[in-house]
């Protein structure tokens, strides 16, 4: 989707990617992308071409472009450039609310997983921002990508963007907009994971809960999330893992939060009963 009347820097741009392409899928001889910057690409020249690049946010459809978002996830990933992380977060932010093939474009978790590993402080004041502001359907797509729509880690996302070790950080933000943030973060992040073979809470979605579980649209999120799964074989071990993930909130502070764990606590054991029952009588 270029102008039509691209300016020279717009074709320039359009030329390196290009090029990159090429670079990077050299057939007699394969070429690492960010080997070839650290080696052999000038620190000058990288950064003309992040000013190209940032020149024409905003004026043609970057992300559309093939194989321009990893160049870019490349360049961030070798070189510090803070201020243009910041631009093309921003244009990635309104990438993925606003295209259709932002949920299958390889590309953008690419992005993310650099954006939030090695720039996460420069991203997450806006991010955060829209996240509070989303739709429904923008929120369920910012969670595909950014998180998980499954209980647990799911094997496609590798973008750790809410990493146990920033916890502080989304509770505090959590305090700051205790009406939004809760909920948008229970129905993101990996509610449960395996910690010596047993089924155990995350550190983040234990805080949440303790702390906010009052809230009845964080505790139906939750329960989503706990019949979200994937699993294969018999369903009864996987059954055991919720019942003991969810033992310790019979202690929370919160009756809402006791009441809810003595549900979920019933549903499962019930499901255990039936589920026996059909693998005696030969259905499973």
């Amino acid at each position: 989707n270029s102008p039509k009347n691209p300016s020279l820097s717009t074709w320039i741009f359009l030329f390196i990617t290009k090029m990159a392409q090429k670079i990077t899928f050299q057939t007699s001889k394969i070429i690492k992308l960010n080997d070839f910057l650290r080696k052999e690409l000038p620190f000058e020249v990288a950064k003309k071409i992040l000013g190209l690049i940032d020149n024409n946010i905003g004026k043609i459809d970057i992300l559309d472009s093939q194989f321009t978002g990893h160049n870019i996830s490349v360049i961030l990933k070798v070189f510090n450039e803070e201020e243009f992380a910041k631009k093309i977060h921003g244009e990635l932010m309104n990438y993925v609310i606003s295209s259709p093939r932002a949920q299958n474009n390889y590309e953008v978790p690419e992005l993310y997983s650099v954006l939030s590993s090695k720039y996460f402080k420069v991203i997450w004041p806006n991010l955060s921002e829209r996240l509070l502001s989303c739709s429904p359907v923008e929120l369920y797509t910012y969670t595909s990508i950014l998180g998980t729509t499954f209980s647990s880690h799911d094997n496609y996302n590798r973008i750790n963007l809410f990493d146990e070790s920033r916890c502080s950080i989304f509770m505090n933000w959590c305090e700051q907009y205790p009406d939004k943030a809760p909920p948008c973060l229970i129905e993101m992040i990996p509610v449960i994971e395996m910690t010596n073979g047993k089924q155990e809470f995350t550190n983040l979605a234990k805080e949440i809960v303790f702390k906010y579980g009052n809230d009845k649209i964080i505790l139906d999120k939750l329960d989503i999330k706990l019949n979200s799964y994937m699993w294969s074989g018999s369903l009864i071990p996987m059954y055991e893992g919720r019942i003991n993930a969810l033992q310790p909130l019979l202690g929370a502070s919160l009756n809402e939060v006791k009441k809810w764990a003595e549900k979920e606590i019933d549903y499962f054991e019930r499901a255990i009963k039936k589920e026996k029952e059909l693998e005696e009588e030969g259905w499973r």
